[in-house]
């Protein structure tokens, strides 16, 4: 499985026990099976108050290449994540942001990042999380929506150019 790859598919899957780590359920496909988004990667999970409520939030990719945070979510103990209760998390969709940037006329380097700590690659927030408190379930996630200018700078081979900005998001999700 190649995330950022649309023929490529991927699932979030599910297994509990009862018994301390001695034997686990049969492993339950938590998100939505749909033809359209072949991706899902980076779950979460938060256990509510009520132990039957288990919520998984994670990173959908569509057959468009553009990405959703999701959240599904079991009101059995995580025996079924029904359909119906899967929740978009985020009202904007974002696409993932080749961050290799093809640098001509630099000996030794055939691509850099806007960020050089970061190694050149596809870039995808993994700040995602979810957690509950008092009966309501949060979530937080990184995406690319935001633009920004790298600072202009003659030693920089992308000076002034805009690039998608990694930003991290906050939502208070409304469990089905």
């Amino acid at each position: 499985m190649v995330f950022g790859d649309p023929a490529s598919h991927s699932n979030i899957l599910f297994l509990r026990s009862d018994d301390g780590g001695n034997t686990w359920t049969p492993p339950v496909i938590a998100n939505p099976m749909v033809t359209s988004d072949p991706q899902h990667v980076l779950p979460s999970l938060a256990i509510d108050q009520d132990p039957n409520d288990v919520h998984i939030t994670y990173y959908t990719q569509h057959a468009n290449g553009s990405v959703d945070p999701d959240m599904a979510n079991s009101h059995d103990r995580g025996a079924t994540f029904p359909v119906n209760r899967a929740v978009r998390v985020s009202s904007e969709s974002f696409n993932l942001p080749p961050t290799n940037v093809p640098l001509t006329g630099a000996p030794g380097f055939s691509a850099t990042h806007y960020d050089r700590q970061i190694a050149v690659c596809y870039g995808l927030g993994e700040y995602q999380s979810v957690t509950t408190a008092h009966g309501s379930v949060y979530a937080g996630w990184g995406d690319s929506r935001n633009l920004i200018m790298q600072p202009v700078n003659a030693l920089d081979p992308i000076s002034g150019q805009v690039h998608p900005e990694q930003d991290v998001f906050f939502q208070k999700v409304k469990a089905q």
